[in-house]
């Protein structure tokens, strides 16, 4: 089968059933209506089979669930191969998976709880029609964006693949501008990591 052909990829990093959002990556790939391969990854190699069957009967076709690796060549390869990566555990510290995407050029979609996201959002380095497709953005009062907010995005990445591949290709670019600035002010990628995780630990309790 020819790219062309084949159904769109939704990768969702690092999910266990619930703590991690495979539910709701689920609940978004259902809402969004479209025909395509969802795959959640990290889920505890025990749970695999039932996460399967939970998750395929939540988003209403078969669900892939992967059990956690920790070979990083593996979870790359998978990112590489997908058309959008879904972060969206709200608080992962990091949220390395969609640093990885980033990196990669692959269209991301994570929540402005997370390190990345916020650090996308606040750090001040990034034009914010640059991050609007990709930063999911809670209202005022929200605790979380709701999932219809997510499902809107990832509708609009499917049905516009090549304006999503050109943001992305865009964002990588905000990102290693950024990572230059750091090196240039004789900081490293560990300073860019640390950054990343003050900005997240800025934020208010309830986050």
């Amino acid at each position: 089968m020819s790219p062309q052909q084949r159904p769109p990829v939704v990768f969702a990093g690092r999910c266990d059933v619930m703590q991690h959002g495979a539910h709701e990556a689920a609940l978004m790939v259902r809402g969004a209506g479209r025909p395509v391969r969802l795959i959640v990854n990290g889920a505890p190699p025990e749970t695999v089979r039932a996460a399967r069957r939970l998750l395929s009967q939540v988003a209403g076709r078969h669900v892939e669930v992967r059990g956690y690796t920790s070979d990083k060549r593996a979870q790359r390869e998978a990112i590489n191969t997908a058309d959008v990566v879904v972060v969206n555990c709200r608080d992962e510290n990091v949220g390395l998976t969609a640093l990885d995407a980033i990196v990669a050029e692959v269209p991301v979609l994570v929540p402005d709880t997370c390190g990345i996201g916020r650090f996308l959002v606040e750090s001040g380095r990034f034009d914010p029609r640059l991050i609007e497709h990709s930063v999911i953005r809670r209202a005022d009062g929200e605790a979380a964006a709701p999932v219809q907010r997510w499902i809107t995005e990832l509708a609009e990445a499917l049905d516009n693949p090549d304006t999503t591949r050109q943001r992305a290709a865009e964002l990588r670019e905000a990102l290693v501008t950024a990572l230059r600035t750091l090196q240039s002010a004789g900081e490293s990628a560990a300073d860019l990591m640390k950054a990343i995780t003050e900005v997240r630990g800025s934020g208010s309790s309830d986050d």
